[in-house]
């Protein structure tokens, strides 16, 4: 219906192939079906397919190919093959999830304990976490920070980083994470007071919103944090409905545009509060398809990357050999990245769009650049790759019986799962800076089973695994 009703310039052949994919692989692979609970991994996942392969291409045949950010338009053929690469990603990304969920029977042996914490742990990333806060403002208030966000921005721009600010960077996150924890102690110990667990969730959500707001107000953060604590709610303490995720959501979508909008703006808090017209204009001057097609980086993004880093012969004839992409997942990195940046996507992607080396806004669609790097073989490779890691996760997360590991486990899903929509940078930037608290249990639980494997305890009973094998085989 929306392809006879689509303008006669963005008619977007392909949009009918790639619903009637994604339709067909739903009905002949069950195992690749949306799934109970609402929000997991693969659910996840499947929803950003639904949205590249679905919502993006609607929109473009109902309001048209928009330029947004580019300085020109990519020509419709273009457009249209970056869109059947997109449908290929989805098949190797199905075909490898299938292939690793396949048989996989579901244990919770041993895997729980890992995304557990004791209360002194908890409140050690919570001290950790507060003083890391409290770095982030050792040079400017709190209140200026919140009530101007243009002199901030100005202030910024005019001084370099210090030790302070990068250890703040990375302690922060810490007390999202012990917040968290605690809370899930209270929910798995099924507190006699349900409104004591909703009255916990609703303090992690604030300090969330506190904690991710301080990183330049960033909305991703704040977003991806949110979801993985509704995942745990509604998993652990009472399943939300879909019609309640749904209303929330989309006020949560405006709340969100009019905080971006904010934040590039001149303005400060009081005249937003006292005005009440300058919040609806805030809203108003943006351009909400320009913004949909910009954030879910459309076909016409990747094209154009395609079409200005390939030859005269054509985009689809040029390999680059993995060297800019190695240089877009080392840009976030402090010191060791420093190297990488002249030389990544990234920086070549921006080059092309703003003519300078100078403005790095625009994040490189992941189909792009790993097709210009390895063509369709890393379109495939790639994909597949994506495939066995949200499979292996989607295995942790239906083992795991604790709030805290159903929240890390979907709050590492909805990174890597950027890079479905936007670039392998934004994936490496939220590992370097935001999964610090993730590191740290995985080590916690690798030095608790080393230190188990050397107790004495331990070597008894295997001296007594021997006695019995060598009596057996007598």
């Amino acid at each position: 219906m929306l392809y006879l009703c689509a303008s006669s310039e963005s008619p977007l052949y392909s949009a009918v192939g790639g619903a009637l994919t994604m339709l067909g692989v739903n009905m002949l692979v069950p195992a690749c079906r949306p799934r109970s609970p609402i929000i997991s991994p693969y659910n996840w996942a499947w929803g950003i397919f639904f949205l590249e392969l679905v919502i993006v291409p609607a929109n473009i045949m109902l309001a048209g190919v928009r330029r947004a950010t580019l300085p020109s338009l990519p020509s419709a053929s273009s457009i249209e093959w970056v869109y059947i690469l997109t449908i290929l990603g989805y098949l190797s990304f199905s075909l490898a999830y299938w292939n690793t969920m396949r048989g996989v029977r579901r244990r919770a042996h041993g895997r729980s304990a890992m995304w557990t914490m004791n209360k002194g742990a908890a409140l050690l990333y919570i001290s950790f976490g507060a003083l890391g806060l409290a770095l982030a403002f050792t040079r400017i208030s709190i209140v200026d920070y919140y009530s101007s966000p243009a002199s901030i921005r100005d202030k910024s721009l005019q001084t370099s980083a210090t030790l302070a600010d990068a250890l703040s960077e990375l302690m922060r996150p810490f007390l999202v994470f012990g917040a968290v924890a605690l809370w899930s102690r209270i929910a798995n110990a099924g507190a006699k007071s349900r409104y004591t667990v909703y009255l916990g969730a609703i303090c992690c959500a604030c300090v969330i919103v506190l904690v991710y707001s301080t990183f330049s107000y960033n909305r991703g953060g704040i977003a991806v944090s949110l979801v993985c604590m509704t995942a745990a709610f509604s998993r652990h303490v009472r399943s939300v409905p879909f019609w309640v995720l749904s209303c929330v959501g989309g006020a949560f979508l405006f709340a969100m545009l009019f905080l971006g909008q904010y934040r590039e703006s001149n303005l400060n808090m009081n005249a937003v509060l006292n005005d009440k017209g300058v919040a609806t204009s805030l809203v108003s001057k943006a351009d909400l398809s320009d913004l949909f097609q910009n954030y879910t980086s459309a076909p016409q993004f990747s094209a154009y990357l395609l079409e200005r880093t390939g030859n005269e012969s054509g985009w689809a004839t040029e390999w680059y050999g993995g060297q800019p992409l190695i240089g877009t997942v080392m840009y976030p990195v402090p010191i060791l990245g420093k190297g990488f940046r002249e030389g990544s996507t990234l920086a070549l992607y921006n080059r092309e769009i703003y003519g300078n080396s100078v403005t790095l806004d625009q994040p490189v669609p992941f189909l792009g650049e790993i097709f210009m790097n390895f063509n369709i073989v890393g379109v495939l490779l790639g994909f597949c790759a994506l495939g066995l890691v949200l499979g292996r996760i989607q295995q942790g997360f239906e083992a795991t019986s604790s709030g805290l590991g159903t929240f890390c486990f979907q709050f590492m899903t909805i990174w890597i799962c950027y890079s479905l929509h936007t670039s392998l940078g934004v994936v490496s930037q939220a590992f370097t800076y935001f999964c610090f608290p993730i590191y740290g249990l995985i080590a916690t639980d690798w030095l608790r089973k080393r230190r188990l494997r050397r107790t004495p305890l331990r070597r008894v009973a295997r001296a007594w695994d021997g006695i019995s094998d060598r009596a057996h085989a007598q």
